[in-house]
C-alpha cells in the first residue's frame, strides 16, 4: 500500500485547480489546524506554535509566501517589519476587474494560510490582533477601484509582534 505523502520542496507554479487531486491534497494538508491545543498567544507558547507553522510551511508550498527579502517570515520574524509583509503581499494581491481580486498561486496561499492560522489560534489570540490598532488588510487599487483584503502575512507578522511585546513588557 503506498501512502501519499506532500512532497517536501514540491511547489506549485501555476494556479492550484482544486478539482485535481494533487492540488486538492495541497489545499488540505495546508489549511488544516496545526495541533489539537490551540495557541493562546502566551510568550511561553509561541516558540511552540512557530515550530509547528514553520514544519507546515516547510512541506507545503506556503514557502511561495514567506519567504520575504530573503528572510523567512517565521524564523526571521524579528527582523522584519510589518511594512515589509505589506509590500510583499501588494506583488501578488491585484484586481482584474472592479472589487475582484485577481486569483494567482501567492492569493491562494495566503487564503490557505488564513484558514491554518484562524483554525489553529484561541479567540482571546484572534483579539490581541484585532485590538492591536494595526490593521492586516491590504488596500488594493485599480483605476477609481479601491478594495481591501485581509491578508495572513500580516495578520501572522502582527501576532508575533503582539506576542513578543507582552514578553517585552513582562521583563520591564
Amino acid at each position: 500500500m503506498v501512502k501519499y505523502a506532500l512532497t517536501p520542496g514540491l511547489s506549485p507554479k501555476d494556479l492550484m485547480n482544486y478539482n485535481m487531486t494533487w492540488d486538492m491534497k495541497q489545499r488540505t494538508e495546508t489549511t488544516k489546524k496545526l495541533s489539537g491545543k490551540l495557541y493562546d498567544s502566551s510568550p511561553q507558547n509561541l516558540m511552540i506554535f512557530s515550530e509547528r507553522l514553520a514544519s507546515r510551511v516547510s512541506i507545503t508550498a506556503l514557502k511561495l509566501i514567506t519567504n520575504i527579502k530573503g528572510k523567512d517570515l517565521i524564523t526571521q520574524y524579528g527582523t522584519l517589519s510589518i511594512e515589509d509583509c505589506r509590500y510583499e503581499s501588494k506583488s501578488y494581491l491585484n484586481l482584474y476587474s472592479a472589487h475582484n481580486l485577481a486569483v494567482n498561486t501567492k492569493a491562494q496561499l495566503s487564503a490557505q494560510m488564513r484558514c491554518c492560522i484562524q483554525d489553529s489560534i484561541s479567540y482571546e489570540c484572534s483579539l490581541k490582533v484585532i485590538n492591536s490598532g494595526k490593521t492586516c488588510d491590504i488596500v488594493v487599487k485599480r483605476g477609481t477601484h479601491i478594495v481591501s483584503f485581509p491578508d495572513r502575512l500580516l495578520y501572522l507578522r502582527i501576532l508575533m509582534s503582539r506576542t513578543v511585546e507582552g514578553v517585552i513588557l513582562i521583563l520591564c
